[in-house]
């Protein structure tokens, strides 16, 4: 049996004598030097991401990721290595940013997506489905590998405007929230049926993964009532 029948099979939840291990998130470039037998990992990315979880013997990889060529901490996508640094890498914050920053910002995100009529369904599957075909062919059945699912993101508020003012604006301005959580749903959606699609027309394994980081290790950083008022129900149409 195969490492990605081996997964298609437990994501299945059927019984294999074998266990699916699932290998992503590894941000440490001597993993993929040591397994894929390269030094430099991003002379040629895509295959040497795929071949060291295939020889550490990963059947599952739900996010495909490799260390940044920057920051090792940092992800980059093994199909987009940045080829120059991120400008805020080493960037020193001149100023503190207040609730009301967060705010006029968050004003400002709603206004710029007021259309979005050009959504292309067929486009935006196509793209989803093309570098999960190219990792299968890579990949030669060894490792399974699945595609994120959209959803609203709680968690790019406090990486942009620090845990502090996201936390108050979140507080202060929750009907704002509402309504900038509702408009990432409505695109995590119209991105959701685009996957659909590619599952349906491209013959890619009907498995997606997504998460965000929504707790300390104590629970949610913020009330669960403030949770349901204002962000899952933006989630629960996401995934409808």
């Amino acid at each position: 049996m195969t490492g990605a029948e081996i997964a298609r099979r437990t994501l299945n939840g059927e019984r294999v004598e074998e266990p699916c291990l699932i290998g992503a998130w590894i941000m440490k470039r001597s993993f993929f030097q040591k397994y894929a037998g390269v030094s430099n990992i991003y002379a040629e990315p895509v295959a040497t991401a795929v071949e060291a979880f295939a020889n550490a013997g990963c059947n599952l990889n739900p996010q495909f990721i490799i260390p940044s060529p920057f920051q090792e901490h940092r992800a980059c996508d093994p199909f987009n290595v940045p080829f120059g640094a991120p400008d805020d890498i080493g960037k020193i914050r001149t100023r503190n940013i207040t609730p009301e920053d967060v705010r006029d910002d968050i004003d400002a995100f709603i206004d710029s997506r007021a259309s979005n009529s050009d959504f292309d369904v067929e486009r935006t599957g196509r793209d989803y489905a093309r570098k999960l075909i190219e990792l299968r062919r890579l990949s030669r059945d060894r490792t399974l590998y699945i595609g994120a699912f959209g959803i609203p993101s709680f968690m790019s508020g406090y990486t942009t405007w620090s845990y502090e003012s996201y936390l108050s604006a979140l507080l202060l301005y929750p009907d704002l929230f509402r309504d900038y959580f509702a408009v990432q749903g409505e695109e995590a959606k119209r991105y959701n049926r685009a996957i659909a699609y590619a599952v349906r027309t491209y013959d890619i394994a009907p498995y997606v993964y997504s998460g965000d980081d929504i707790c300390f290790n104590d629970g949610p950083i913020c009330s669960i009532d403030l949770l349901d008022e204002v962000y899952f129900p933006a989630l629960r149409d996401a995934v409808e």
